[in-house]
């Protein structure tokens, strides 16, 4: 059973000068309200371990000391170490401010999948760039995904929210221990899976500030970053030019997964949603050249996406492009799906 109504856990790779803020915003945050503050830090800064080692343990706040893993892997070693029927995963160079007395959420109705703070995207060099302080109330699974994607633009704010644990787990544990890269690039995927789970309430008395900076360059220094993300999950440079497709294939298994909370009927209606909004913008986005060492071959078998007339058929001439981004990555994502929905690929 939960302890907590509300946990926040940080995985934290950064050195303590850089990590403080966070740290102490969300600290001084659980303090006040009594809710739970995980910190798995693996920056191996000794300064950091003496600053927090001692003082984070027992009660309310908890220091892991964790051994040099990746991003993913210390992700989820702060996580299990949450104990909280809502859990929100920090980043270590955002900040989280409570400017109000917290209004009474009490017993939170079942169909509720997120409590969500109001959130402030900002960057060091241009301030404030956008507020999400939209709650999603409705009842159907594709119009609260749709929703969530005109209001949040090009930001994917609405993940930095308090999850009910379990709906967060199945997303993650299927993103970050069965997907075939573990790719970090799957964000928005993991978001759809999310928000076609449940509706989300606002908490106003509280704001979360996500450090943009990481995305603050030009065009061409953002779709650099893209491209990282892909190669530093094994795939070939060049792979980030088609991000529509993983998205689409990754949010359709996200949100059909099997143990969705969500009736079969209107999951597979908010799955094949997903799928059709971003294979449109694929094939309407097309890249005109890639560095891929593979991209005539995937323009060419690109071309068999269109006009099918069935998920099937749409998800058989996925699997050829996959393979062409990466040898056998079409059959691992066969398994994948298998795993995820519990059906053949393409099948619901």
């Amino acid at each position: 059973m939960p302890k907590h109504l509300l946990s926040i856990g940080m995985p934290s790779n950064r050195d303590l000068a850089s990590s403080a803020k966070a740290i102490s915003s969300a600290r001084d945050y659980c303090r006040a309200e009594g809710h739970q503050f995980v910190v798995s830090d693996n920056s191996g800064d000794t300064a950091k371990e003496k600053e927090y080692a001692a003082a984070f343990q027992g009660g309310h706040l908890h220091y892991i000391k964790s051994p040099p893993c990746n991003v993913l892997e210390n992700w989820q070693r702060a996580f299990e170490a949450t104990d909280g029927e809502f859990v929100l995963m920090m980043g270590d160079d955002d900040s989280f401010f409570s400017f109000a007395p917290p209004p009474d959420l009490g017993k939170v109705e079942s169909h509720v999948a997120a409590i969500k703070p109001a959130i402030v995207a900002y960057t060091t060099t241009q301030g404030p760039l956008k507020l999400d302080n939209k709650s999603a109330l409705s009842q159907n699974a594709a119009e609260r995904i749709v929703g969530n994607l005109n209001s949040s633009g090009t930001m994917n704010l609405g993940f930095f929210s308090f999850w009910r644990r379990d709906i967060l787990k199945s997303v993650m544990d299927l993103w970050m221990i069965h997907h075939p890269t573990k790719g970090a690039y799957a964000d928005w995927a993991a978001m759809n899976g999310l928000i076609s789970s449940g509706t989300a309430i606002m908490n106003p008395s509280v704001c979360y500030f996500y450090n943009l900076q990481n995305w603050a360059g030009t065009q061409k220094e953002i779709n650099a970053e893209v491209d990282r993300h892909y190669v530093n999950a094994g795939l070939p440079a060049g792979s980030g030019d088609y991000q529509a497709l993983f998205i689409g294939i990754d949010s359709f298994i996200f949100v059909g997964r099997k143990d969705s909370p969500v009736p079969a009927q209107e999951r597979e209606q908010a799955a094949t949603t997903c799928l059709s909004l971003y294979l449109r913008d694929f094939l309407r986005h097309f890249p005109d050249s890639s560095h891929h060492k593979n991209a005539k071959e995937i323009t060419a078998l690109s071309q068999k996406l269109v006009g099918n007339d069935s998920v099937e058929k749409i998800f058989n001439a996925m699997s050829d492009v996959l393979d062409a981004i990466r040898p056998n990555l079409g059959r691992e994502y066969r398994d994948y799906y298998a795993f995820a929905i519990g059906k053949p690929w393409g099948t619901f």
